[in-house]
């Protein structure tokens, strides 16, 4: 339980806004000067820090941080597959 709850502080302080003015804020990365007005692109880009790969090919075991990567993987292997 404790876990849960570190990792949801931790989370917490990820996307916490810094307000750098009265108009926009950003949302920081908490491994490097990265920051964002987009809460998603932080994230995304706080995976190439964490190594964190959560999806999996159904056919290989290659892992992608993003879903999008491993669709377009899949994709380029059937078309692979159906050009022989």
């Amino acid at each position: 339980m404790s876990n849960n709850i570190e990792k949801k502080s931790i989370q917490e302080k990820l996307f916490l806004p810094s307000f750098t003015s009265c108009v926009s804020h950003r949302f920081k990365c908490i491994y490097c000067p990265y920051s964002s007005d987009v809460s998603t692109n932080v994230k995304n880009h706080i995976l190439t820090h964490t190594k964190e790969r959560k999806f999996k090919c159904l056919y290989c075991e290659m892992k992608f941080t993003l879903k999008h990567h491993l669709k377009n993987m899949s994709l380029q292997s059937m078309m692979f597959i159906h050009e022989k």
